[in-house]
């Protein structure tokens, strides 16, 4: 039974942790107080040229799940700073 999991490559904590992985270090790169956002949008798509339409699909969908739950989080947390931040990410 290992073996098969071996050969398919399959992460242990799920189909899609790493691509859930890569959404929150996506979102929280962005986040950073003077992020190049245009470098990093960029580096994730050349990342993803590889994947499969599926995947690209989901790690659109996760991303979304990322930003939506910032969003919930400035809101409770009220930041000036935050604020700005979900503007950039809107624009």
């Amino acid at each position: 039974m290992q073996e098969i999991k071996r050969r398919s490559n399959l992460c242990p904590c799920g189909r899609y942790h790493m691509l859930d992985k890569i959404a929150y270090d996506y979102v929280t790169a962005l986040r950073k107080q003077g992020a190049n956002i245009a470098k990093i949008k960029y580096e994730l798509s050349e990342k993803v040229k590889k994947y499969s339409e599926i995947d690209k699909e989901k790690l659109r969908e996760l991303i979304q799940k990322w930003l939506t739950r910032l969003q919930q989080k400035l809101k409770k947390v009220g930041k000036v700073g935050g604020q700005l931040f979900y503007t950039v990410i809107q624009s």
